[in-house]
């Protein structure tokens, strides 16, 4: 059985910022709105964004992506 030393338990709480992105693909089907998608996530993870939630809206013509990252301390 394993012990638990309380006294070295440190919990650590985590800080996030947090992004919003409207994306407008009214004039783009098909496979030119998941370009476009795709194009705003990978540039979003390369400066260390994580995509939570997403909404369409607007007859699905527009994207509301909410992205996260840890905020430094």
């Amino acid at each position: 059985m394993f012990a638990c030393d309380e006294r070295k338990v440190k919990l650590q709480i985590m800080k996030w910022k947090y992004k919003v992105v409207n994306i407008n693909v009214y004039f783009n089907t098909g496979d030119g709105c998941k370009e476009k998608v795709q194009s705003v996530c990978d540039e979003m993870a390369k400066e260390g964004w994580e995509l939570v939630n997403f909404q369409c809206y607007d007859a699905s013509s527009k994207f509301l992506l909410i992205f996260k990252r840890e905020l430094n301390a």
